[in-house]
């Protein structure tokens, strides 16, 4: 938390001074103002959103190694850039050019694992939601190879123009594959979990059909959980289910998972109930429990 609020102030203070100064550029107030200050103050800002992002994801679990990754490239990214922007003049402009390419590159790599611990950290409800994640990040790391490919053809001279725009088309298509599949992950998972929602109303009761019989009449009918009545009696009884779910209140009924598709916890046969394959233990029913005290 801690890291996360210096990140915070370096961002408020980036943004404040860079629309100061530029405002005063703008209305002729100062004259030495350079653009080196105002890259600075940029630079520093978008460097600060990146690590508020990747400061979340590792606070909160989330592809913490990713994250991680992605904010020490960011760094050195900014390290780079930031050299580049203060190169003094005697520079020579093939190297402050190769730089460039340096820093373009690594902003290009933290980009891509900032993206790729958003991606990989979405929970995958359905086969379409595993699908797009992986259609997603194949996409995402054959456009980046591609672009960083291109960078080095570029700074050694290999190759002619017409097959860097082939490539260069490729890397576009690619990248807006990957950019249209993580910003479809989100809407599927919320999807995912609408369904899930709705299937926990449901529960049990209301997809699990109970044949038993009367306990007074001894008339066999089929009943669901909840108030019930016999059909030939008239008795009232209640059914009651001991749903098997997670410790994150997921339903487990039917999961064939080893693990929780909601939290990624381990789930043990013995927290599972499969309906058929179920068998009741010390001689008592798993899936009901029935209260026959009430009479018309």
């Amino acid at each position: 938390m801690k890291s996360r609020r210096i990140f915070l102030w370096m961002l408020i203070t980036s943004v404040v001074m860079t629309a100061l100064l530029g405002t005063a550029a703008a209305m002729g107030l100062f004259t030495f103002i350079e653009w080196e200050i105002i890259g600075t103050a940029i630079t520093v800002a978008l460097f600060s959103v990146g690590a508020l992002i990747s400061g979340h994801f590792i606070e909160s679990h989330r592809s913490p190694r990713l994250a991680r990754a992605a904010l020490g490239v960011g760094a050195a990214a900014t390290s780079a850039m930031l050299v580049v922007t203060w190169a003094p003049s005697s520079l020579q402009w093939e190297y402050e050019e190769w730089l460039g390419m340096v820093a373009f590159s690594l902003l290009t790599v933290s980009l891509y694992l900032l993206t790729l611990a958003f991606v990989t950290s979405e929970p995958v409800l359905t086969a379409i939601a595993g699908l797009a994640r992986l259609g997603t990040i194949v996409c995402g790391t054959i456009g980046v190879l591609i672009l960083l490919g291109l960078l080095v053809a570029e700074a050694y001279d290999i190759g002619d123009w017409r097959t860097q725009a082939v490539f260069g088309r490729a890397v576009f298509f690619c990248i807006l594959l990957g950019l249209a599949g993580t910003a479809l992950l989100p809407i599927l998972g919320r999807l995912s979990r609408a369904n899930t929602e709705s299937q926990h109303e449901k529960t049990l009761g209301e997809r699990t059909p109970i044949r038993i019989a009367c306990p007074r009449c001894d008339q066999e009918q089929s009943v669901q959980a909840g108030a019930s009545k016999c059909n030939g009696c008239g008795l009232r009884f209640t059914i009651d289910f001991e749903e098997p779910r997670c410790a994150c209140g997921y339903l487990l009924y039917g999961l064939r998972s080893e693990t929780c598709p909601e939290c990624g916890q381990n789930i043990t046969q013995s927290q599972r109930w499969d309906g058929a394959s179920a068998e009741p233990e010390n001689g008592s029913s798993s899936a009901a429990e029935q209260d026959s005290s009430e009479f018309p």
